[in-house]
C-alpha cells in the first residue's frame, strides 16, 4: 500500500485532475496528472464497477496496480497529482502485462512532461 502522501484522498482532488489534468491513453489505462505544486507526487486508482462486477475482483486488480506504483514511485511524477482509470480489458491482464503497461504510459507522460 502507498503511504498516505502519496494517495490521493479526496474526492475534489479527482475532480480537480479530471477538469484540468492532461490524458494519456493506453489499452489498459486512461492516466490523468495535473502540475500539484508539491514535492511528492500523489497517485489514486480507479477502477468501476464496469470494469469488473465483483469487489473481490475490482480490490485485487486495484492491490496489483497499487502495489506497481509503489515500486517505480521513487523519482517518478513527482509533482504531480495522477489518477490512473483502468479500463475493462485490464481485468484479463497478468501482473507482467500491466507493470510493462505501466511502464510504457510513464514513458508517453516523460514525453509529453519533457514537450
Amino acid at each position: 500500500m502507498l503511504k498516505r502522501i502519496y494517495r490521493i484522498t479526496k474526492a475534489e482532488d479527482y475532480r480537480r485532475i479530471y477538469r484540468q489534468g492532461s490524458k494519456i491513453y493506453n489499452p489498459f489505462f486512461i492516466l490523468r496528472c495535473l502540475s500539484n505544486q508539491k514535492s511528492v507526487g500523489r497517485f489514486g486508482v480507479i477502477i468501476s464497477k464496469k470494469v469488473a462486477k465483483k469487489a473481490v475482483l475490482r480490490n485485487r486488480l486495484k492491490r496489483q496496480i497499487t502495489e506497481i506504483i509503489r515500486l517505480t514511485r521513487p523519482g517518478v511524477l513527482s509533482g504531480y497529482d495522477c489518477s490512473l482509470i483502468c479500463l475493462p480489458r485490464v481485468k484479463e491482464a497478468d501482473y507482467a502485462t500491466l507493470r510493462r503497461n505501466w511502464g510504457k504510459i510513464l514513458d508517453k507522460m516523460h514525453h509529453v512532461k519533457n514537450h
